[in-house]
């Protein structure tokens, strides 16, 4: 009896930290998306090889460059207009 007490402690505590409760901002998931999808687009560009180098580098500081606003905008002003309108936009396109 006392391990189904455990194993109902240790799941609920596993749900938990899967659903975000109490845990991280969402904009960081939000930014954390940002970066792989950058990363991602990196990738399929760099095995083509009609992309210039120059490009690629270009649309990487580009691309890293609007996940560090997200990240910036939402440290400095989680409840701010940019924050909330970043949050907003990325719950309506899912």
């Amino acid at each position: 009896m006392r391990n189904v007490k455990w194993i109902s402690v240790l799941s609920v505590s596993a749900v938990l930290s899967l659903t975000g409760c109490g845990s991280e901002p969402e904009w960081v998931s939000i930014y954390n998306e940002c970066q792989d999808s950058v990363n991602k687009g990196l990738d399929e560009m760099k095995q083509s090889p009609d992309t210039p180098k120059a490009m690629g580098d270009m649309m990487e500081s580009m691309g890293l460059a609007a996940c560090e606003m997200i990240k910036t905008s939402c440290e400095k002003a989680p409840e701010g207009t940019m924050c909330q309108a970043i949050v907003n936009s990325h719950k309506e396109e899912k």
